[in-house]
């Protein structure tokens, strides 16, 4: 029993000892990486860790009350700016119904990467936390788009001295109020200072007078039916342009002709 001992290499030892020397490199690099983790996390105790960043704005290192002071910088400086066609607009964010949470983006900033065991290279960036009110953001956006909208005009059929015309449709302006509020809550996510442009866009009226041929033929069938009117053995015969003053043009319920 001394002689193994001793001699290990007399009982396969060659080989045990080379996974003795694997084993005590792997228990060397497990306690270098423990010893890294309990370092980096005494160290980064209190502090963003690197490659944190809020809102475009790198806070690596830097302590919560340093990182607070600068979202708090940012967001008190935030303004919306907007272009909508010729109008232009630049607001704070209480015009917009948002109040941002400062003490939840740091929590949140301040919790990304905690849970690796090393310092991950890459953090997935921290969008700034706020409370919206809806109603008067969607009441901002409205008044937007009312300013610079315009509803589109329908076609139209015109009888005048017994002859049957149209007048052509006119198209409108409007903006898509869900698409505005949507890129109006992106760029107080990031606290944008980019300019944010709408450009209105084309609302084709529903009848077009491409529409209107059936109309037209319908009118002056109309007009060309004989007509005796009897009252107190007295008689009246309208004439085709009298008959035509008589025509009301209703829109039908599926809104595309009349």
């Amino acid at each position: 029993m001394l002689r193994w001992r001793l001699d290990p290499e007399l009982h396969g030892g060659a080989g045990y000892t080379s996974v003795t020397r694997i084993a005590a490199f792997g228990l060397v690099i497990g306690f270098f990486v423990l010893g890294s983790h309990i370092a980096t996390q005494a160290w980064y105790n209190g502090r963003m860790l690197p490659g944190v960043v809020v809102a475009g704005r790198d806070v690596g290192g830097l302590t919560t009350q340093q990182a607070r002071a600068l979202i708090q910088k940012d967001v008190a400086a935030y303004r919306l700016r907007l272009q909508v066609g010729t109008d232009s607009y630049e607001l704070p964010a209480s015009a917009l119904g948002v109040t941002f949470d400062t003490e939840a983006t740091l929590a949140s900033a301040y919790s990304s990467g905690r849970t690796s065991w090393l310092p991950p290279l890459h953090h997935d960036p921290i969008a700034l936390a706020y409370h919206l009110s809806r109603a008067q953001l969607n009441t901002f956006v409205a008044s937007v788009a009312d300013k610079i909208g315009t509803p589109p005009v329908d076609a139209s059929v015109v009888v005048s001295g017994g002859q049957v015309s149209t007048i052509p449709e006119k198209s409108g302006w409007s903006i898509d109020k869900g698409g505005l509020e949507r890129l109006i809550e992106d760029n107080v996510r990031t606290v944008g200072s980019t300019t944010l442009s709408v450009s209105p866009r084309e609302t084709v009226a529903d009848i077009q007078v491409k529409a209107l041929a059936p109309t037209i033929a319908e009118a002056k069938s109309l007009m060309a039916v004989p007509i005796v009117l009897s009252y107190q053995d007295r008689n009246f015969t309208p004439t085709s342009v009298q008959i035509g003053q008589w025509l009301a043009f209703l829109k039908q319920p599926a809104g595309l002709g009349f």
